[in-house]
């Protein structure tokens, strides 16, 4: 078994599932997605396969997720944001404890009071 750490569950799962919901987004806006893969520094296809679910499904966001995201998508105007904004929402992630979530549920070994990522404050 691999040991993942959330950094890893972040680069392979959140950041994919995080893009694909501003390509979801940011098309609902308007853009084409010439210029959402500009945005995001990435292919065309890509962004193509974001808005017809077929990449970035190892993750579903939740509703509160989804609304962060919604708010930060008019924010993206050039590819420095889109970094600022994926930042943000890694960190909104970070904080609600959904990182440990889905650590649990890749790796069952881990504890579920597990707090070597968070640690508790004394």
């Amino acid at each position: 078994m691999k040991l993942l750490h959330p950094q890893e569950l972040e680069v392979f799962y959140f950041i994919p599932a995080i893009r694909k919901e501003f390509s979801v987004q940011m098309k609902k806006m308007g853009k084409g997605q010439r210029e959402i893969a500009y945005l995001f520094g990435i292919t065309e296809a890509a962004i193509s396969q974001y808005i017809s679910a077929k990449r970035a499904t190892g993750v579903k966001l939740d509703r509160e997720v989804k609304e962060e995201i919604a708010k930060s998508a008019d924010k993206i105007k050039n590819p420095i944001d889109s970094i600022r904004e994926t930042q943000k929402i890694l960190g909104f992630l970070r904080r609600s404890r959904l990182v440990c979530k889905y650590h649990h549920k890749f790796l069952k070994f881990i504890p579920k009071n597990c707090s070597v990522c968070y640690p508790t404050a004394k």
